[in-house]
């Protein structure tokens, strides 16, 4: 044919600078402002997630999809402004009740196989999740912040660690 041309991305010098074009523009236009490192800075999520151990967060997990209980999310705190890494044990609805030591969601004992695991000074409390919100606690219950979060003040989710 004539006056047409064929873009070559072979083998060539080419060809590999086209490609390793097309995958810097990608790095930088996608993965960057999606994705951020985290170190952990404390025993609060052991042994899932150790002191110092460096995770994977992706930053729009929660644009189009809704948190379910299990993901591990990163949440800004209110009062000191420093990132937690926390589990989420509760969606809306859901009851959750701390009694005796022992965390419940929906009358069922959180990992009954750990025992009386929750020591934080009181006896009961009950909180039902709002709809939009979800209760967040770290695996580490001796050494844990819990609470509950919005759905648009979770910054990421855990995808690797």
């Amino acid at each position: 044919m004539e006056g047409s041309y064929t873009l070559v991305l072979g083998k060539t010098w080419r060809g590999i600078l086209a490609r390793l074009a097309c995958l810097s523009i990608f790095l930088i236009f996608f993965l960057k402002p999606n994705f951020k490192l985290i170190r952990l800075d404390g025993d609060s999520m052991s042994p899932t997630i150790l002191d110092g151990e460096v995770v994977l967060v992706y930053t729009a997990a929660y644009r189009y999809d809704t948190p379910s209980v299990g993901d591990i999310i990163i949440i800004r705190d209110h009062n000191t402004g420093e990132k937690l890494i926390k589990r989420i044990i509760g969606i809306s609805g859901d009851v959750i009740g701390m009694y005796d030591g022992f965390i419940t969601v929906n009358n069922i004992i959180v990992n009954p196989d750990l025992g009386r695991t929750f020591e934080h000074g009181f006896v009961d409390i009950t909180h039902i999740c709002e709809p939009d919100h979800f209760f967040y606690i770290g695996d580490n219950r001796f050494d844990s912040a819990f609470g509950k979060v919005s759905r648009i003040e979770i910054r990421g989710k855990i995808i690797l660690r």
